[in-house]
């Protein structure tokens, strides 16, 4: 096998993408949300959609003078798959939100291919890191192309994103799913200032295990967008890990139910002094499966304390 002599520019694959992403969003969203896919991937030239049982979530493949997109899907919804993308009134607005994020990847893809003639490959020879570094660009693209940075600024504009009920409502604006949003927000400018985190979490499965084990994290993180003021008190929680006052306000919500409020404090360090930064938070149930949404927000000044000697404060920051 010959071996490759040049390795692939990735961050300029990822402007790229994200370039074309935002542009296609851009010229084919209409008066209001969701973006269409159907005028996109016409636009990118698919000309076929295979709607059928799959053991991936979906794919895509040259065909003739354009590409073919394969999602997985149970057979009695394909009909209905198919009528939404020829309508051109839906143009795949409203199709499930899962079924949107595949179309939207495997259009991704096309970004890696010369359209100027037929179809070609822009990329070659590709390594298994490589194939992954693919893969996850076209997810950042297939959520750049339904959140594309205009509407997401208008969204943040007119609501407050730290309140879960305000992006329970974003993402079916935007059909979407809740870790696609959270995720996106984390590559938008406009979220680094507000001093605040965002968490999507998830019961373990193995409660009285984690209960009888305190070093077990009781809560798994799927996803979290920290902004760069969070990012100094947040920025050693591990990703996958809620930090302890967080968690600790999720055992109080699963008791009491609704959308609730409390008031943590945040270890710290100000000029070198032990302190504590006062946070917000609200917790918010998102189905009846065991996900659940955290935000926290900065609230005041550290105030100096003296605080227990402890090997290990997950979170603890030098504040300058």
């Amino acid at each position: 096998m010959k071996r490759r002599t040049q390795k692939i520019d990735w961050t300029f694959w990822e402007r790229q993408v994200c370039t074309c992403a935002e542009a296609m969003a851009h010229r084919h969203r209409r008066q209001t949300l969701p973006i269409p896919l159907g005028p996109i991937a016409r636009d990118r030239r698919v000309h076929r959609y295979v709607f059928d049982r799959l053991p991936v979530a979906g794919g895509i493949a040259v065909e003739e003078n354009g590409f073919v997109i394969y999602v997985n899907c149970e057979p009695a919804d394909a009909p209905s798959w198919y009528a939404k993308l020829a309508d051109e009134s839906d143009g795949g607005a409203t199709l499930p939100v899962r079924a949107r994020f595949t179309i939207a990847h495997e259009i991704a893809h096309t970004f890696f291919y010369d359209l100027s003639t037929g179809p070609k490959s822009l990329l070659s020879q590709l390594d298994a890191p490589d194939l992954s570094r693919l893969e996850r660009l076209c997810n950042v693209g297939a959520a750049q192309m339904q959140i594309s940075d205009r509407d997401l600024r208008i969204e943040t504009e007119l609501h407050d994103i730290l309140i879960p009920t305000n992006l329970l409502q974003m993402a079916r604006r935007f059909r979407v799913s809740l870790v696609t949003l959270v995720v996106r927000l984390t590559r938008f400018p406009g979220w680094s200032w507000r001093g605040g985190a965002i968490f999507i979490v998830s019961k373990r499965g193995n409660t009285e295990s984690a209960e009888r084990d305190e070093q077990t994290p009781r809560y798994w993180v799927s996803a979290r967008a920290i902004d760069g003021t969070m990012r100094a008190f947040l920025g050693t929680t591990s990703p996958r890990s809620l930090p302890p006052d967080a968690s600790r306000s999720l055992d109080r919500f699963g008791l009491d139910g609704g959308d609730l409020p409390d008031e943590v404090t945040i270890p710290c360090r100000v000029g070198g002094v032990d302190a504590l930064q006062p946070c917000g938070i609200h917790c918010a149930a998102v189905n009846e499966d065991g996900c659940f949404m955290i935000t926290m927000r900065l609230s005041g000044q550290p105030t100096r304390a003296v605080l227990p000697r402890v090997t290990n404060i997950d979170g603890a920051a030098e504040v300058k």
